[in-house]
């Protein structure tokens, strides 16, 4: 008999690992280690901590997010509001808190507390804006249509994780970026393009909010 983790349990645990996360990053930046196996230890701990939140955060919202219930008008506007949020909250972050980095570590506290309410930000407003993008991929789905959602998650988790290993943003210049991490940026720009036209749902919005949505996604990709 299938058994689901309590609720309970899951809303103590995702802020306890939030803050354990936070305590790792400003004790390696206070203390500064130089014994290499416990500062390789303590970030490795660090990122199992970020996996169990993204695991906890994931389950919260299966249980209580549920997109596949509403309009496709309604699903667009809350995706929008997400991304927008998301977008606004960075933006008075890095103005308010004005953090330095120097080759990928933090220069001064203020770099670790933006490092951890971005991290915070982007996983509880991306993972619904994922859930809620496959709900509107896969509305009246063509045949094709899970394959190229699988293959874009597929390059999506590579291109993430060679980011996260060269510790610098993807580029599309295989001259000037890391070579894999352009070529991955490139293909999961070319699996986007072909996830687009896989799917139908923009055709039952009325003209008027094709537009609107038209504009909010190009102001927020120019932005971001």
């Amino acid at each position: 008999m299938k058994r689901d983790i309590p609720l309970k349990l899951l809303y103590v645990l995702a802020p306890l690992l939030v803050v354990a996360i936070f305590l790792i990053d400003s004790f390696l930046y206070l203390v500064r280690f130089d014994i290499s196996l416990i500062v390789f230890s303590l970030k490795n701990l660090r990122e199992i901590l970020i996996l169990l939140f993204i695991v906890a955060w994931y389950f919260i919202l299966r249980r209580k997010f549920l997109p596949e219930r509403w309009s496709i008008a309604q699903r667009l506007g809350r995706l929008a509001l997400l991304l927008t949020v998301n977008y606004v909250v960075i933006f008075l972050l890095d103005r308010l808190l004005d953090p330095l980095y120097m080759e990928g570590a933090y220069e001064n506290f203020q770099a670790v507390v933006y490092a951890n309410l971005v991290g915070l930000l982007g996983i509880l407003t991306l993972t619904p804006t994922m859930l809620i993008l496959r709900t509107l991929i896969f509305y009246k789905q063509r045949r094709t249509t899970r394959l190229y959602f699988n293959l874009f998650l597929v390059l999506l988790f590579l291109t993430s994780l060679r980011v996260y290993m060269v510790g610098e943003p993807p580029g599309f210049e295989l001259g000037n970026a890391d070579t894999l991490s352009a070529i991955l940026s490139i293909l999961l720009l070319i699996s986007t393009v072909l996830l687009a036209f896989r799917t139908d749902w923009i055709t039952y919005l009325p003209r008027k909010q094709k537009w609107i949505y038209f504009a909010v996604g190009t102001v927020l990709v120019v932005q971001v």
